[in-house]
């Protein structure tokens, strides 16, 4: 119950944040995207069907509004869950909030990135690194760094889905941390809350097997910041092998 009221309050404070966020002038409209993802197996995109987690649809959606979305970091190896498939889709990160921030001044510098998604949380959560001993302040650091290293370049920081693991009540006080972290900087950083995401569309309780939601989520925010247009949430088409029996059931939006 506690567990429950926490995530309510933090889906209500999510809300009232993002018309702060989203309350700038959007940025000209792009004909490409160099895309920096950074964060953790979530954004590695362990579980996904292809390794390439939310990014596949992701770029599926930028492209159909007529950008070219450019992936900088070096490719995911292989996906974790399925060894056969390898995904080419770059990004950067490792297990912790920490290690974002020790590198990003040099992934900015190799990268020239116009867009930075950030998605980490879950290994904090669970203790590892720090912890969220001082996530808050790191978080807000990690975005500084971001915009500060160039007037132009534009923020999505995505709050985690809940997972169903033991430190899962850790992971309602890690997205107030990145919540508050975006109070620090009204233009140019946007709050993206796919928190909702269901348990059940994971393979494991923790890893997305269906980025598509996800995906939605975050290209609402970059067409909030970029004037691109909407997009249907359930216009996309999952492969099949999304829908994974004993671990999630797909809503009828979505075909599978």
């Amino acid at each position: 119950m506690r567990r429950r009221n926490a995530q309510r309050w933090v889906g209500a404070f999510a809300a009232a944040i993002v018309l702060i966020a989203v309350s700038g002038a959007a940025a000209k409209v792009p004909t490409a995207l160099r895309i920096l993802a950074i964060g953790e197996s979530t954004t590695q995109g362990a579980g996904s069907i292809d390794g390439c987690g939310y990014r596949t649809e992701l770029g599926n959606l930028l492209t159909k509004a007529a950008v070219v979305p450019v992936w900088t970091g070096p490719p995911n190896g292989g996906n974790p869950y399925n060894p056969a498939m390898d995904c080419t889709t770059g990004w950067r990160g490792n297990s912790t909030l920490e290690y974002l921030q020790t590198n990003i001044a040099a992934w900015l510098a190799s990268d020239q990135p116009d867009a930075v998604i950030i998605m980490t949380g879950i290994n904090n959560s669970a203790g590892v690194g720090l912890g969220l001993t001082g996530f808050e302040t790191n978080y807000t650091n990690l975005i500084g760094t971001i915009r500060n290293w160039s007037p132009t370049v534009q923020v999505f920081a995505v709050m985690i889905p809940y997972s169903s693991a033991p430190w899962a009540t850790n992971e309602v006080w890690a997205n107030v941390g990145i919540i508050h972290a975006t109070w620090a900087y009204p233009s140019r950083v946007f709050l993206v809350d796919p928190s909702g995401y269901p348990t059940r569309w994971t393979v494991d309780g923790i890893h997305p097997s269906d980025y598509g939601p996800i995906a939605h989520t975050i290209y609402a925010s970059m067409a909030t910041a970029y004037g691109l247009p909407g997009v249907p949430w359930g216009s996309v088409v999952l492969p099949g092998g999304s829908c994974r029996p004993g671990f999630e059931r797909a809503p009828t939006a979505w075909h599978c």
